[in-house]
């Protein structure tokens, strides 16, 4: 509906239940951009003996519907160059004219993020989260300095010449953390706020959860979906994110840390990035 007047209704149905009721459905929620559809429904799902209810994704639209008509042709190729030019900034060693530093984990993001997927296992891959744990009390406590809590591996001197980057003298703490595969971690910016909240009530087995509320790039309140911990909303600030710790680089996207270089990107490089782990699906083959 749009302005109280009906403009569309679909039928849902699902292999072997057939066509979605009232009696089934529990919760509803669309997308940012109301081309998906998620659903939660009550009762055994067909192919998943022994669980209760299930959460259903579909498209607003199908292939002829009025998205479709509407939507598409001219919008298509302006994202695929997009994303192409995200694949390339992907794949491209920055320099310090670039950007690049003054601290930093590697010049390139497929250094750390190497095919298929993004995954690595090779340590000099792994990022190091460091801090400090009091011999007294036996708590961990975060370092004040430009090298924490990410300590990066290369810095720049004089500007230009690289060389290693020293591990802040108060760390007794270091924790190695992998760089994951990236295919479908778009969908994850996806799903809606209140489906993500939905799913942390309890659902009367006494199991429950809490969705980690962090600050976007906006300076609006979102549910963590990115980070070690939940603490990054959505797909652009993760890459905002992963180009000021890892590379240095600093984007309008971010704020700027004490020492970074001026701001070089206007986010437009952030954006293509973005659009391009869009496009990173699990190939059919691989999919369990």
């Amino acid at each position: 509906s749009q302005d109280g007047r009906l403009l569309a209704r679909a039928t849902i149905e699902v292999p072997g239940l057939g066509p979605l009721g009232p009696d089934r459905l529990r919760a509803i929620a669309t997308s940012a951009d109301a081309q998906h559809i998620w659903i939660t429904i009550s009762g055994e799902v067909p192919g998943f003996p022994g669980h209760e209810g299930a959460l259903v994704e579909v498209g607003a639209f199908d292939e002829h519907g009025a998205a479709a008509a509407t939507q598409g042709t001219q919008s298509a190729a302006a994202d695929a160059n997009l994303a192409a030019r995200g694949k390339k900034s992907f794949q491209t060693d920055f320099t310090p004219q670039m950007g690049l530093g003054p601290l930093f984990n590697a010049t390139s993001c497929v250094a750390c993020h190497p095919g298929p997927g993004g995954a690595s296992i090779d340590e000099s891959h792994f990022a190091r989260r460091i801090a400090h744990m009091d011999p007294g009390s036996g708590r961990t406590v975060p370092i004040d300095h430009p090298n924490s809590p990410v300590a990066r591996r290369h810095a720049l001197r004089d500007g230009m010449r690289i060389v290693s980057a020293a591990v802040p003298g108060q760390a007794n703490v270091i924790s190695l953390r992998m760089p994951l595969a990236l295919y479908g971690i778009a969908a994850i910016d996806e799903i809606p706020d209140s489906v993500i909240e939905a799913q942390a009530v309890s659902k009367g087995d006494g199991i429950k959860g809490r969705a980690h509320h962090v600050v976007d790039g906006q300076g609006a309140s979102r549910v963590g979906r990115y980070g070690w911990k939940a603490d990054i909303a959505t797909l652009k600030d993760m890459v905002a994110n992963a180009f000021a710790n890892e590379l240095g680089i600093t984007s309008a996207t971010v704020s700027r840390e004490a020492g970074a270089q001026p701001i070089e990107d206007d986010s437009a490089q952030i954006d293509a990035v973005a659009s391009y782990l869009r496009t990173l699906r699990l190939p059919d083959e691989a999919k369990p």
